[in-house]
């Protein structure tokens, strides 16, 4: 998860009970516990076949978005802003240049990367760029294997799931909820906008000009920014970047993995902190501002102009959770000192579970009380507690 000092930025939202002080204070309190981009686990490889979303979902996407979004409420915009002063980045008032030079690079980014339709009829075309080519393969390898590891969530136990929960909000947490479900889809690639416009966005600017990153505030280490450099090869058109097993994806959520377990996160230096600046700042934006990052308020922008301020922060919660999930069990698996029975205990147990139910166009979730896991075997004892101790970094 992102350090404790991030979470502590939020601390003193907590005594607040209004309403929108406590999503603020929730969802970042999360986004500071954080956590899609994963391959399936290897033992589970049988429950992701049948868990996975059904087949054209990837390319499904209904056009059936606002572009009259109501901007932020009263109310929502001194939390907001008090809270880009909490973390030093993008205040009202203060780093007005780099404000605008991350406006100025989103828009050539927009440009740069769209794709140009030519003719009508029979002879309509779409054209695509390099950049345009890599940014729908971003897209489509996020969409790919995030929903997947979507459905994989809903095959843990209602005790893991409530663990996961419980570590970032409290005792008190309901169960994690993923958006696998058919009826959520449109939902849940609005989520998913909020992470693949940001690895987007850092590959185009890394392909183009990597001094203007710092030019918008954002001050990357070596490692991080090798990162973003291993994904935009990996998705060049043609690219032959991965000689083994990896392949976008993998790239993908390594990256996207380091960010959220930085225990030493800033805005400055961490792209996912920065990332959550850029959108609560655009949020806040006057009338005499261009709030071209989250309103979409100009041609082909990739974000949805229809998703609330609360629902951009919300979706950073919910994939670092989809993302800790992961990151548990495969660290379980492969640092635990113990049998490998209890390896094969746990992926017995998720392969058992049935979730035709996210398929099913008029379904609904099933009831917490029909979940029969005690999780009181060793193994599973063992999983949770290094569930905890992961959501707990």
């Amino acid at each position: 998860m992102l350090s404790a000092s991030f979470l502590s930025i939020y601390q003193k939202y907590k005594r607040d009970t209004d309403i929108v002080a406590s999503w603020l204070a929730t969802t970042a309190k999360q986004h500071g516990y954080t956590a899609s981009l994963a391959a399936p686990p290897t033992a589970c490889a049988a429950a992701n076949k049948s868990a996975a979303p059904s087949s054209g979902r990837v390319g499904r996407m209904s056009q059936d978005v606002s572009d009259n979004v109501s901007h932020i409420k009263d109310e929502e915009r001194p939390l907001c802003e008090e809270w880009l002063q909490s973390v030093g980045f993008l205040a009202p008032g203060k780093d007005q240049e780099m404000w605008v030079a991350i406006v100025q690079n989103w828009e050539q980014f927009l440009k740069a990367t769209k794709t140009k339709i030519t003719g009508s009829g029979a002879s309509r075309r779409f054209v695509q760029g390099p950049p345009a080519k890599k940014r729908e393969a971003i897209k489509g390898a996020f969409w790919e294997n995030m929903d997947g590891l979507e459905g994989l969530s809903e095959r843990w136990p209602v005790k893991a799931r409530r663990t996961i929960n419980q570590t970032a909000e409290g005792p008190d947490a309901r169960p994690f909820e993923s958006l696998a479900a058919i009826w959520d889809l449109e939902k849940m690639r609005r989520y998913q906008s909020m992470w693949t416009r940001m690895i987007c966005f850092l590959v185009w600017t890394i392909d183009n000009d990597r001094e203007s990153l710092e030019d918008m505030g954002l001050e990357l280490d070596e490692e991080l920014e090798e990162g973003i450099v291993d994904i935009s090869q990996a998705v060049a058109p043609g690219s032959n970047f991965f000689a083994d097993d990896d392949d976008p994806k993998d790239a993908i959520q390594g990256f996207l993995t380091k960010l959220i377990t930085d225990k030493s996160a800033t805005a400055r230096k961490n792209p996912l902190f920065w990332w959550t600046s850029i959108l609560l700042r655009s949020a806040i934006s006057d009338d005499g501002e261009k709030d071209f990052i989250s309103r979409g308020t100009i041609s082909m922008n990739m974000l949805p102009p229809d998703v609330a301020i609360k629902d951009r922060i919300e979706a950073i919660r919910h994939y670092s959770k989809v993302l800790i999930l992961d990151k548990a069990f495969m660290g379980w698996r492969t640092g635990r000192p113990g049998p490998e029975v209890w390896a094969e205990e746990i992926a017995l147990d998720l392969n058992k579970v049935d979730n035709e139910w996210l398929n099913k166009e008029d379904g609904q979730r099933p009831d917490d009380c029909l979940d029969r896991h005690t999780c009181q075997s060793t193994a599973w004892k063992r999983v949770l507690k290094h569930l905890e101790q992961e959501g707990c970094q």
